[in-house]
């Protein structure tokens, strides 16, 4: 059996919690529709921040990682990080998709748990 320390909990949770969403900003670049009317700097501007967004993204999943693995927990290391990237995932689909923020956790939280079923079941 395998057991977390209270401090190891408390670092994977901020780490998830506060981990940038840095494949989210990726998505920004499609809405990119017309080039011509956007000012080129703010195009180059959104590319290099979407860039080191994503790459501060890998590296604090590496991080999480590492720090699962020194803690002599490599298989649920690989299943956290999975987890969490699947989730994440499923959280991008949600705010690109149906349209949801964060704050509907807190205002509406009906209609994200229904969204979210729904959109589970096929």
């Amino acid at each position: 059996m395998f057991t977390f320390s209270l401090q190891v909990w408390g670092i994977l949770f901020l780490s998830i919690f506060f981990s940038p969403h840095s494949p989210y900003v990726i998505t920004d670049l499609i809405q990119i529709v017309n080039p011509i009317a956007i000012v080129w700097i703010n195009i180059l501007i959104l590319i290099i921040f979407a860039i080191s967004d994503l790459l501060r993204g890998i590296l604090s999943m590496m991080d999480a990682f590492s720090n699962l693995q020194k803690h002599n927990y490599p298989i649920n290391a690989n299943l956290i990080i999975l987890s969490v990237s699947l989730i994440s995932g499923f959280g991008f689909f949600l705010g690109k998709s149906i349209r949801f923020n964060s704050w509907h956790l807190i205002a509406r939280p009906q209609l994200l748990i229904a969204y979210t079923f729904k959109s589970l079941v096929i």
